[in-house]
């Protein structure tokens, strides 16, 4: 499982790609948004790439911390900030 260090490392290199080419990033199989939330305990707001499918009218956002027991930080800053950017 990747550190959270080595997860910041690689969602800056997506975010960089993603804002290069006008929101297209070749290594994922997935489409990706941008998520900018409000952090929870600093009020600082960070972006975040997040895979996520449309339903409808519904936008539906992935939170697996690539498969790992815990929640990504995001989901925590959503619950407590449920205003976000996209």
């Amino acid at each position: 499982m990747p550190t959270d260090e080595e997860f910041l490392a690689y969602n800056q290199g997506i975010i960089r790609e993603f804002r290069e080419n006008g929101g297209v990033v070749a290594q994922l199989p997935f489409p990706i948004m941008l998520l900018t939330t409000t952090g929870a305990r600093t009020g600082r707001r960070t972006t975040t790439p997040v895979g996520f499918g449309v339903d409808g009218a519904r936008v539906y956002v992935v939170g697996s911390k690539g498969g790992g027991p815990s929640h990504p930080s995001w989901f925590y800053n959503l619950r407590a900030n449920p205003s976000v950017t996209v």
